[in-house]
């Protein structure tokens, strides 16, 4: 059991190598309607290849499917313990791949930065 007042920092990273594009960009819509981004890369033409013309056009990106896409992250976690029942967390993670498949609006970007916080209490 952790001592109250303890804190701790973990690492974390993975590699996602999808050599044959085939999870990454088989194309298509996905179950809940959205799209997947690096499917629909197309020409760089506003509307080519996009089934919705409201959605960004993504440049840089394979465009058709079977293309490969490289993609890691890392992740730092600072724990503290105020209470033995009580934990609390803030969370970094820097995702990034080596093509342009993650949106920010409807700029298209290579990276994506998330920052999460927790409070659980165990019992």
């Amino acid at each position: 059991q952790t001592q109250p007042n303890a804190w701790s920092i973990h690492a974390r990273g993975e590699i996602w190598e999808d050599a044959g594009g085939a999870r990454s960009c088989g194309g298509g819509v996905n179950l809940v309607g959205g799209v997947n981004t690096c499917a629909f890369s197309g020409s760089g033409q506003p509307g080519v290849g996009i089934p919705n013309p409201n959605l960004p056009t993504i440049t840089n990106n394979p465009s058709t499917p079977g293309a490969a896409l490289t993609a890691w992250e890392t992740t730092w976690t600072l724990q503290w313990k105020p209470m033995p029942a009580l934990q609390t967390r803030v969370e970094y993670r820097y995702d990034h791949a080596d093509h342009n498949v993650y949106l920010h609006g409807t700029r298209a970007s290579n990276n994506s930065n998330t920052l999460g916080f927790s409070v659980a209490y165990m019992f």
